[in-house]
């Protein structure tokens, strides 16, 4: 490969695969059947009318502007999608990811879901896993601060910082 690369730089260890069946980065995931006071689910009804609510989430569309005090005549919005566990009483953690495609509801798609590969169960979503632990995330589109068609050099951010 460094001859290929014309480099005399070594080249650094890649991924061991002997290793990866010793991983579990969510050794302590919650119980989905289980209450936050601790008690079972029993039921369907307790399912749907005491558990769900637990996990349900509160999603919403935030929209900012970009300061266009220096070129007034490009507006540049950022389009953000949070969402946060149902019972949050406060501020809680947000992990952010760059999303590239919203349906036009504005929901971000789940991820994940079904059979993987191989025939293993799907597990929870990482954002299902960040709910759980009492953290939100958001979906910030990043096609609202720049188009990627190429035509972009008098819009968004680009066409902003350009100054034109």
């Amino acid at each position: 490969m460094p001859d290929q690369l014309k480099t005399t730089e070594p080249l650094r260890k890649g991924a061991d695969g002997s290793n990866e069946a010793k991983a579990n980065p969510y050794p302590k995931l919650p119980d989905p059947l289980v209450m936050n006071n601790g008690k079972k689910v029993t039921s369907a009804k307790d399912g749907w009318n005491k558990r769900r609510p637990e996990v349900v989430v509160i999603t919403g569309n935030v929209t900012g502007q970009v300061d266009n005090s220096s070129n007034p005549e490009v507006k540049v919005d950022v389009l953000l999608n949070l969402t946060t566990p149902a019972d949050a009483k406060g501020p809680v953690p947000v992990i952010m990811e760059l999303g590239f495609v919203l349906p036009p509801s504005g929901i971000p798609r789940e991820r994940g879901r079904g059979p993987r590969p191989g025939g293993a169960p799907a597990g929870p979503t990482w954002q299902q896993q960040a709910l759980a632990k009492g953290w939100g995330y958001a979906v910030i589109s990043p096609n609202s601060i720049q188009a990627d068609n190429g035509a972009g050099l008098r819009a968004g951010i680009i066409g902003l910082v350009n100054n034109r």
